[in-house]
């Protein structure tokens, strides 16, 4: 289904878009390493406003025509012969009393192909 209210945004407008998503980005990553948690999940609206693309959702990357850019991925390839969930961009630390998720960060992995169709959780 077509939504007939799409209005067409120029290239400076997609690009300024994008200039401020990385900066919110980068400022709710700082919040968010400084101990505040909740802002994960304005960390995941920002991403998906930048990456997420459907039939109906317009990955800005997408509408700049970003998507072949190099991207440094920290997941690990997924295993096919893992029956159960695997979480792929971070592990869950257990500490006494408390646990949380943290970054999964693999170094040899700098440039994967066809990043943006690689799962994150599966």
């Amino acid at each position: 289904m077509v939504n007939k209210n799409n209005v067409e945004r120029s290239q400076k407008d997609l690009f300024n878009a994008l200039q401020e998503q990385v900066l919110n980005l980068i400022s709710l990553c700082k919040v968010y390493d400084e101990g505040q948690a909740n802002i994960g999940k304005l960390i995941a609206a920002t991403l998906r406003t930048l990456l997420h693309q459907t039939g109906n959702s317009h990955a800005l990357i997408n509408q700049l025509e970003l998507k072949n850019i190099f991207f440094y991925d920290s997941t690990r390839e997924l295993d096919n012969a893992n029956m159960h969930s695997e979480c792929l961009l971070c592990v869950w630390q257990l500490q006494p009393g408390s646990s949380t998720y943290v970054p999964r960060f693999i170094l040899d992995n700098l440039i994967r192909e066809n990043w943006v169709e690689s799962p994150l959780v599966s």
